[in-house]
């Protein structure tokens, strides 16, 4: 059963109990006034029985009564009559119930009306004693009228309540059902028009709009939410692969290294002595030299492999980052100087310590420099700036950001960027190792690594380290 056949019965139920009840007042009402009209023709026969009786001596009363008493019972104004004398006792009576004759009138109740007439000069006065008959409803032409009228106008209310009901509740709550079972595939359109209306309707179907506007904004941001958590796993995937690439050239590092160092070692000396000798020919001198250049880029790929292959820092404890910036800064000064570039670095006072190893923290900060000076070498600006600020709030970290106004990397180089071997840079300078190295050391002081370039405007690398915690 839908809402308009429950709300048909309801009104229908309704109206049908309160036509019952009209219809009982009005014949309760009709009915009283049936007994006021007869119990008011009663009292009036009973004076003028009253003053006929009047007329008569006391002592032929009895006898009067006897002869002509059934004369004054009226079908319409006295069912039943009763005479008392001044003691009294039932002189006549037209019925025996309750009042026979001869009897001491103790209970009246049986009538409705009475008089009192003069009585005999020994005894006080009589009394006329009448009961009015029975009033009964008999529907007449004006009842039934009233009567139809009466069910006409619950006919009329019945439509006009149904009619009011349809279009303040009935439609607009079909409007929201149908509008409810379409929120699931399309949320915009799934609202309701609004009704000028300020009651409770009105409310409800702007509350659902409402509701279904914050659906539409939830679905929006859970499929933001989607694609975010999407890059945060690829994210992930790409950096769990770099991990395994580390971990792979750490290990082989680990195995080949001692075997390749020795015989290294004894070329490089070799190749040194030879040089040293004064009868060389300008081209062997030429070919020594590119033998000890080559030996040395194999003794520095060597050892930075070395890098991946150590298990844990050393030395690990409170750093100052300012000191350990300021070393590595030091180191590389000059040679940024000396190819015109200008080197700023800001120290903020009072820098709280970070928990690592001084040396790797310097290794990373020169690392990073390296490829600054390298970015910025054929710009017609030059700068390179390291700033460090304290980041976070309950986990406090000391951040690092070093940045050049150097070349840049294009969006896929970016992507790139860190990788194992991967490098910008010609095959004769770089060697793919020193952000891997940096990203290395950086996750293995429990921080974060971040890079962004714009090709053509330079590049900023921040990392961030968490501070050493101290005790009060």
């Amino acid at each position: 059963m839908n809402l308009r056949q429950k709300i048909v019965l309801a009104i229908a139920g309704v109206m049908l109990v309160v036509s019952v009840m009209l219809a009982l007042a009005v014949a309760a009402d009709l009915g009283a006034e049936r007994v006021r009209a007869r119990q008011a023709l009663s009292r009036a026969a009973a004076r003028q029985i009253a003053a006929t009786l009047a007329t008569v001596p006391p002592a032929e009363r009895a006898g009067f009564l006897g002869a002509h008493g059934w004369k004054f019972l009226d079908p319409d104004a006295v069912e039943a009559l009763a005479v008392l004398d001044g003691s009294k006792v039932v002189v006549w009576a037209s019925s025996p119930d309750p009042l026979p004759e001869g009897s001491v009138a103790g209970d009246t109740k049986g009538y409705d009306a009475s008089r009192e007439l003069p009585g005999d000069p020994a005894g006080g006065p009589w009394t006329v004693l009448v009961r009015s008959p029975p009033a009964s409803i008999s529907f007449s032409g004006g009842i039934a009228g009233a009567l139809a009228t009466l069910a006409a106008g619950t006919a009329i209310l019945i439509v006009v309540a149904y009619g009011l009901l349809d279009r303040l509740v009935i439609r607009p709550v079909e409007n929201l059902a149908a509008a409810s079972r379409s929120i699931g595939a399309n949320p915009e359109a799934a609202k309701v028009p609004e009704l000028k209306r300020d009651d409770e309707v009105g409310e409800l179907i702007r509350a659902y709009n409402r509701m279904v506007a914050e659906v539409a904004d939830l679905r929006r941001n859970l499929e933001a939410k989607v694609k975010e958590a999407t890059a945060r796993f690829e994210k992930s995937q790409r950096g769990l692969m770099v991990a395994e690439r580390l971990a792979a050239t750490g290990r082989l590092a680990a195995g080949v290294a001692h075997e390749i160092n020795n015989p290294l070692g004894g070329m490089m000396n070799a190749a040194r002595t030879v040089r040293q000798r004064a009868n060389l020919s300008p081209r062997d001198a030429e070919y020594l030299d590119l033998i000890v250049q080559g030996l040395d880029r194999i003794q520095h790929i060597v050892r930075s492999l070395l890098q991946f292959s150590r298990p844990v820092l050393s030395n690990v404890g409170p750093v100052s980052m300012a000191e350990a910036i300021g070393e590595a800064a030091a180191f590389c000064r000059h040679r940024i100087e000396s190819e015109g570039a200008n080197l700023r670095v800001e120290i903020p006072p009072d820098l709280p310590p970070v928990l690592g190893a001084k040396a790797e923290l310097s290794q990373i900060v020169l690392n990073l420099l390296t490829n600054a000076l390298d970015a910025v070498r054929d710009r017609p600006v030059r700068e390179i700036k390291i700033g460090l600020r304290v980041a976070g709030g309950d986990s406090p970290l000391v951040e690092v950001a070093v940045s050049d106004t150097g070349c840049g990397m294009t969006e896929e180089q970016l992507r790139h960027a860190g990788e194992l071997f991967y490098t910008t840079k010609g095959p004769d300078k770089g060697s793919g190792l020193g952000l891997a190295i940096v990203r290395h050391l950086v996750e293995s002081h429990g921080g974060r690594l971040e890079i962004e370039s714009r090709h053509g405007e330079g590049t900023r690398v921040t990392f961030r380290i968490p501070v050493a915690e101290t005790n009060a």
